[in-house]
């Protein structure tokens, strides 16, 4: 069962402290560490076992900007996926959001929205790394009464200066 699995940790790179170095320079990224989600809805329901599961992906963008977006792998069939999987965003405006998305991945038709967070970059400018969960919403920013939530999704989350991304020449 899903709920058996232990929490995958975040990679070295963002435990550690960010090197004295770059902790001088302005931050350039976000750094993303998904955890997993849990109590998704089911979107893909089989009517005669009246069982039900989804394939849910995550993606991950600054709002309004089309050139820093990141997706996750498919976790086929379950309603609570463990990714463990490491992500970066180019961010360097405080004043930017991040918008975690999470759908339902559909082969033959467009993916269905399950549900998304907004996260402020500011809350991360101490650029310590921050481990939270964060309610998902709909597409408005409702949330919806239990038993039946958009579900919960885990992030560990930290904005550094990632020398890569700094400095993007056209």
């Amino acid at each position: 069962p899903d709920d058996l699995r232990p929490s995958p940790s975040p990679p070295r790179e963002m435990r550690e402290a960010e090197h004295p170095l770059y902790r001088k320079r302005p931050p350039s990224a976000v750094q993303v560490f998904l955890v997993g989600a849990s109590d998704l809805p089911m979107m893909d329901y089989d009517w005669l076992r009246r069982t039900g599961s989804s394939d849910p992906c995550v993606t991950f963008e600054i709002e309004g900007r089309d050139d820093a977006k990141q997706t996750s792998e498919v976790m086929f069939q379950t309603v609570n996926p463990q990714w463990g999987a490491y992500f970066t965003v180019a961010c360097d405006d405080p004043e930017e959001t991040l918008k975690v998305t999470v759908e339902d991945y559909d082969r033959f038709s467009g993916n269905d929205f399950m549900g998304t967070c907004l996260i402020d970059v500011k809350t991360l400018a101490d650029r310590e790394l921050h481990r939270a969960t964060y309610y998902l919403t709909d597409a408005k920013g409702k949330l919806r009464r239990k038993p039946r939530t958009w579900g919960t999704i885990e992030l560990c989350l930290r904005w550094v200066h990632d020398a890569e991304l700094a400095f993007q020449i056209p």
